[in-house]
């Protein structure tokens, strides 16, 4: 069930709806198929023999196997009904779709000695992919063309012929090598932390390779590649101002190109606009592009609600609390909300630093323990809810539970994080080691306080602290407000 069900969770409402008409349509073709699907919108997460005991009374065999099969079967075909291509909203998609049956259609009519319907689709096959850029496509079509017509070729075309093939054939190398370049680099930079030089020449180097591919093809999607890890290799080099540059850039080629145009994929362009410049510190323009991302989505979308953690993180930095409220609001009440576990602990969080925030200490708490879900997460929610946790039981008066939880931060820290690196979680460890060791008193602490914030913000004139990270609540500030007396957060 476990394909069925991440399948599900990536339907829209009115692919559901489309499903269950289907099935509605045709009671006995599909009877079987039809409580399962039923049995799933009702129990999205539970495990295979559940929905096997439910229809068959039993443990899952053939039986439900096959009905399990036929179910998924039917989900995956909704995904090409001309009504969810047309929701999709990306023409080039379509285009796909049109272009590899026409091509699959031409080898089979040529294939049958039927050469003039099969040059029309074939024909109509390379129109359609030099406007997108379908480069595999193209090749195939010309490559049957040209082997049906070449020993009735004169000779000068036939080399032209030759010669278009030849230089077809390397752009899609090329773009071939451009997108393992691309998923190279994207997986390098989402798992490791550049460290050393050779790491940023390699980036730089694959940066520089992409570019020039890019200039050689003109292909859309190889732009599309080269800004992407552009706009990586600027974030972790702190230099946010270029790495809007180039988001913007990656807004206006997927605005231009027939070959990406899509609401989806412009939407996502906006949303990273809107997270790099938040990372800079720009929360009006991060506020602006949010709108932006949020006005292309449907509500009752994936994508809408993971738009709505950023317009939340946003609307926290800008102290606008009662947008928090409205943002939250809408979240809780979205529909693909229950799906994911760890996407409702990130609400729970999200609401947890709200009510700290407001003061309400105790139902921060309350919040904080529905969030554990994102502890399984590794992008950093955890050390970021800990954190919270900690600062929220000592507003609460919850002293007794504090030494446990630091001792368990420490170790976290300790098992996740490098020694020979320095980090931000290992110097937010030390200060709370230091704060705990005088009994949590800020005064007494005071004078080792200030040293080792002052340690750690001579390491963020290093490495900026990322505003767009999920501490939305700073240690730091908070141990300086007590300390200093400066009041509430």
């Amino acid at each position: 069930m476990d394909l069925i069900q991440d399948i599900y969770q990536k339907l829209s409402l009115q692919e559901i709806k489309r499903i269950k008409s289907q099935i509605r349509n045709n009671p006995h073709e599909f009877e079987k198929v039809g409580k399962l699907f039923e049995l799933l919108v009702k129990y999205p997460k539970e495990e295979e023999n559940f929905f096997a005991r439910k229809l068959y009374q039993k443990d899952a065999e053939n039986s439900f196997r096959v009905t399990k099969a036929r179910l998924k079967k039917l989900m995956e075909e909704s995904l090409l009904g001309e009504r969810s291509l047309k929701e999709y909203d990306a023409e080039h998609v379509v285009a796909l779709l049109t272009t590899k049956k026409r091509l699959i259609q031409g080898e089979i009519l040529m294939g049958r000695g039927a050469y003039a319907a099969s040059k029309n689709l074939l024909e109509q096959v390379i129109v359609t992919s030099k406007k997108y850029f379908f480069l595999e496509e193209c090749f195939h079509a010309q490559m049957l063309l040209f082997r049906h017509a070449c020993n009735s070729m004169p000779a000068t075309e036939l080399l032209r012929a030759v010669e278009e093939l030849r230089i077809l054939s390397q752009q899609v190398a090329q773009y071939q090598e451009a997108s393992i370049l691309y998923y190279r680099m994207s997986g390098l930079l989402a798992s490791t932390t550049f460290k050393d030089a050779q790491e940023f020449e390699d980036a730089l180097n694959t940066l520089n390779v992409l570019k020039h591919i890019w200039e050689t093809t003109a292909h859309p999607q190889i732009g599309f590649y080269y800004l992407k890890i552009a706009i990586y290799y600027h974030l972790i080099t702190h230099d946010s101002v270029s790495a809007r540059r180039f988001s913007q850039e990656l807004l206006e080629l997927v605005r231009q190109s027939p070959a990406l145009q899509s609401r989806q994929r412009e939407g996502a362009a906006l949303l990273q606009l809107s997270e790099v410049c938040l990372r800079g510190g720009e929360f009006h323009r991060a506020s602006t592009f949010i709108k932006a991302t949020l006005s292309l989505y449907k509500t009752d979308e994936v994508n809408f609600l993971i738009a709505l953690e950023t317009d939340f993180r946003i609307a926290f930095l800008k102290n606008d609390l009662n947008r928090c409220n409205d943002i939250l609001k809408q979240a809780v009440q979205h529909p693909m909300l229950a799906i994911s576990k760890i996407r409702i602990g990130r609400w729970k969080y999200f609401e947890a630093a709200l009510r700290f925030k407001e003061g309400n200490f105790r139902e921060c708490n309350r919040q904080l323990i529905e969030a554990t879900p994102v502890m399984a997460d590794k992008s950093g929610w955890n050390i970021a809810l800990r954190l919270l946790e900690i600062m929220s039981l000592y507003e609460a008066g919850k002293r007794d539970i504090l030494d446990s939880r630091i001792e368990n931060l420490k170790q976290f820290i300790r098992r996740t994080q490098p020694e020979e690196d320095t980090t931000r979680g290992q110097l937010l460890t030390e200060i709370i080691s230091i704060w705990h060791k005088h009994q949590f008193d800020f005064f007494a602490a005071e004078s080792y306080l200030k040293k080792e914030i002052a340690r750690l913000q001579d390491y963020h004139h290093k490495v900026p602290f990322n505003p767009a990270s999920f501490e939305l609540i700073r240690l730091e500030e908070w141990i300086e407000q007590h300390s200093l007396g400066k009041g509430k957060l």
